[in-house]
């Protein structure tokens, strides 16, 4: 495996993992727990361990978030919010009764939850004194979803009841229901968004099984073993009493914490035993016992010549009352998870509201964003997008109304077309019981003829997080956008030929590339490539540039002596080169891993060879994308799509989560003039700052005497309005 980063120590867990090739074990295999000392014969966890493969691959992402985090800013707390909906399938009883639990059973699930995430929960203080250096915090919280898939406040937040005759589903019976019809007949039918929400199920599971979960879908990669799940059957499934405060007639599994074992393998984490004898969780913080724990232990328990068995860790298999911690190392693999699986990730974006109560008493607030706000006659018609919440009716306004055309007026999300030059302002009000939201308004700006303007392309997402790895824990082993101990000579990110404004061709003028760290007295080559085979082919156009003429952590704009032609229709690449003379060091800002759902990120090995960053074993096993863009020019032009971009795709916060000190980073066509203002979620004005004559700018903001919390950035402009989420914490 050539990219077995970071460290010694990350060979010695991969090569210490090969004992698990034989232990992926199925629900099966794991009842042979049944009757070992739970006096119930319950088992107590059904979760399938991934493969081998995954784990390897996990084990990357570890050492690169710790290599990442302790070299690019200063370790913090990070807090994440999950948003929860509790689907309860019952056999139309009573509420509180049976399967049908109460509200307050499923209300004292999410703070039991919130108690043991952080470390606080049952019994919390009696660790022994030789672990406790190991309890952590680990930055996690619960909420009861408050909105609907379709962004309705739900009038009991993060419960969705249904008896299985109203989804046609069989009968538990006396048995209850088995795996395999939960997750191919029950949960299809119930799931809601699993990047929107963590799904769990409470019903009356069979085989005397307590609970199983999904490990995080760790990579998905065509070839690799998938150690997760499908976004079909994401989630937690318990039996009905494991959830929350539960009737006495349960106990020992009366106290809520088969939801924090079963939603701790959700989060990635291992049983603690590690599935076989003096197995491997992966947690250097955890000692190494001979198997699973039950009842209630006397520490130490010693056992495969440790100093006692953490049998008090959430991993294990003791009862409710005496587990009650989880360790640095098992945070750390939370909150990778958090950071790498595309939908852990997206769940707990600031952009995913589920938690936000809609607030049902007022007027709705309009938020609409148009396709384009600028195009000239003739160019097509713009869509307008409306994401308004809380609305029943919707009214479309232009003015002047002479020369624009709404396709529907009153529609959700209608176009609007121009016959005539001008500027135009398109308004959104909506209503309902409550009155007339405040109007919605955004300029477009209608030209006579076509422009022959040049514009910027790039890949980047709207919520993409823009940060940068280093390969290894020290200096030497470099960067992954850069030179790294695996030699690697070139990265590159591919795109695709516009699909508006370019068919009789375009040039390639430049690119545009925004350097984490750039220094010394050597040389980079800036690259236009084309494609073949679905790799970097031909180098089109380059120019050698001088690294320290560059700066770092801004926009470099790199203008090619003769601009390059690209044949229509086809994938182009555009990167860097560079060498390792000594004193050079070069690294590009990326994407998180995992953040952008499509890759488009590429590298060139010592031996030439081209490899995507998702291919695994050879590269990363993941999704990037790099901030390099390329300065395209049309011949003629038949659209103005591509040069007055939404702004939601011109501004980019990072990092996001912080600890209040974050930045904005501005990338507009032209000099533009931009107002930046910060309030919190009541609309109090914490911060407005100016900016004049931008085309590329970095904009650093403290908000560290805001507290803690999520805020609003709004980023204005002539042509348009957008905001965006940012989250501040400890």
């Amino acid at each position: 495996m050539r990219k077995q980063i970071l460290s010694v120590a990350l060979v010695t867990a991969l090569s210490a993992i090969s004992y698990a090739q034989n232990k992926v074990v199925s629900v099966t295999t794991l009842t042979k727990n049944e009757t070992k000392g739970q006096p119930k014969k319950f088992v107590k966890c059904a979760a399938k361990p991934p493969s081998v493969e995954w784990e390897a691959n996990f084990q990357k992402q570890i050492q690169a978030l710790i290599a990442n985090q302790s070299k690019y800013r200063t370790a913090m707390q990070v807090n994440y919010t999950i948003p929860v909906i509790v689907h309860v399938i019952h056999s139309a009883t009573a509420v509180g009764t049976g399967a049908n639990v109460s509200d307050v059973q499923i209300n004292s699930g999410i703070t039991i939850l919130n108690n043991d995430f952080a470390g606080t929960g049952l019994n919390s203080g009696n660790v022994p004194n030789a672990l406790a250096s190991a309890k952590a915090n680990t930055g996690v919280t619960f909420c009861l979803a408050q909105r609907t898939p379709t962004g309705a406040q739900m009038t009991t937040p993060g419960i969705d009841r249904m008896s299985y005759a109203s989804k046609n589903f069989i009968a538990p019976g006396a048995t209850g229901y088995d795996g395999a019809y939960i997750d191919a007949t029950i949960k299809p039918a119930t799931m809601w968004d699993s990047n929107k929400y963590l799904n769990v199920w409470l019903l009356e599971l069979g085989n005397s099984l307590l609970g199983y979960a999904t490990f995080p879908d760790n990579s998905g990669l065509s070839g690799m073993p998938s150690g997760g799940n499908t976004s079909t059957e994401d989630g937690v499934v318990l039996n009905y009493f494991g959830w929350g405060s539960s009737s006495n007639s349960f106990a020992p599994y009366d106290k809520g914490r088969t939801a924090s074992h079963e939603i701790g393998h959700w989060l990635g984490l291992r049983h603690i035993w590690g599935d076989a004898s003096c197995g491997n969780d992966y947690c250097t913080d955890t000692p190494t016992q001979q198997s699973e724990n039950v009842g209630c232990p006397t520490y130490p328990k010693v056992t495969c010549s440790n100093t006692g068995d953490m049998s008090m860790n959430f991993m294990d298999y003791t009862d409710d009352q005496c587990m009650f911690m989880f360790t640095n190392d098992q945070k750390t693999r939370i909150v990778t998870t958090l950071t790498n699986d595309s939908r852990r990730a997206n769940l707990v974006a600031s952009t995913n509201l589920s938690c936000t109560p809609v607030n049902l008493n007022s007027p709705p607030s309009a938020v609409f964003m148009a396709s384009s706000t600028g195009t000239f006659i003739g160019g097509g018609n713009i869509t307008l997008t409306n994401t308004t919440n809380n609305a029943t009716s919707y009214l479309w306004t232009v003015s002047p109304t002479s020369g624009a055309t709404f396709s529907n007026s009153t529609a959700t999300s209608p176009t609007i077309s121009f016959s005539a030059p001008g500027s135009y302002n398109v308004c959104l009000t909506a209503t309902n019981s409550f009155g007339n939201s405040t109007p919605a308004c955004q300029v477009i700006t209608v030209a006579a003829v076509q422009p022959t303007t040049c514009d910027t392309l790039s890949n980047l997402e709207a919520d993409d997080t823009l940060t940068f790895y280093r390969n290894g824990a020290t200096a030497a082993d470099g960067y992954i956008t850069g030179q790294n101990s695996f030699g690697d000579i070139s990265k590159a990110e591919r795109y695709n030929y516009p699909t508006s404004g370019f068919s009789t061709g375009l040039t390639i003028s430049g690119i545009r590339v925004y350097h984490a760290v750039i220094k010394g007295s050597g040389s980079t080559a800036y690259n236009v490539w084309n494609e073949s085979a679905g790799f970097p082919n031909t180098i089109l156009a380059t120019k050698s540039v001088i690294n320290n003429t560059l700066t770092p952590l801004q926009l470099n704009t790199i203008t090619f002596t003769t601009p390059v032609a690209v044949a229509n229709n086809t994938p182009f690449y555009v990167g860097y080169t560079y060498g390792y003379a000594s004193g050079d060091t070069i690294a590009v800002v990326q994407t998180r891993f995992k953040n952008p759902t499509v890759n488009h990120a590429y590298e060139q090995f010592s031996n030439n060879s081209w490899h995507a960053f998702t291919e695994t074993p050879a590269s990363w096993g993941s999704t990037a994308s790099l901030v390099i863009f390329p300065i395209i020019c049309p011949n003629t032009v038949t659209s103005l799509a591509h040069l007055t971009h939404n702004l939601t795709n011109n501004a980019y916060i990072f990092p996001n989560p912080n600890n209040g000190m974050f930045s904005v980073m501005l990338v507009f066509d032209e000099q533009t003039d931009a107002t930046i203002m910060i309030t919190d979620l009541l609309g109090k004005q914490i911060m407005v700052r100016n900016v004049t004559n931008v085309i590329q700018q970095e904009v650093a903001l403290n908000l560290t005497n805001a507290g803690i919390g999520t805020y609003l950035v709004t980023i204005k402009t002539n042509s348009g309005i957008t905001t965006k989420r940012v989250v501040i914490s400890e």
